[in-house]
């Protein structure tokens, strides 16, 4: 996956020269008990606001993308129930 970016916001400069998001969280360290908040944030160009040009089958290639990313990350990703709700992944107590 190397497209996946860590990013700890509130940490330092959260922006590079590229004006883009730092790669600035290491997810290999053992951090203990800690807990932490962790938001996704994917980038596909028909999926911004005002989402002109997303059609259904968009929608279902977008779907089937960020479902088997999260499979390869060891997640179980339950599709959506029904139109307007969204996929949830779960890994053990995390979801």
């Amino acid at each position: 996956m190397k497209n996946i970016k860590y990013h700890l916001n509130g940490a330092g400069n959260e922006y590079g020269e590229d004006h883009t998001l730092t790669n600035n969280w290491n997810p290999n360290i053992n951090y203990g008990n800690e807990y932490v908040n962790v938001y996704f944030r994917i980038d596909a160009a028909y999926y911004q606001y005002q989402f002109t040009g997303y059609t259904e089958e968009d929608q279902r290639e977008f779907d089937k993308e960020v479902a088997e990313i999260f499979q390869r990350l060891g997640w179980t990703v339950k599709e959506r129930d029904s139109f307007g709700s969204c996929m949830t992944a779960h890994n053990g107590k995390q979801h």
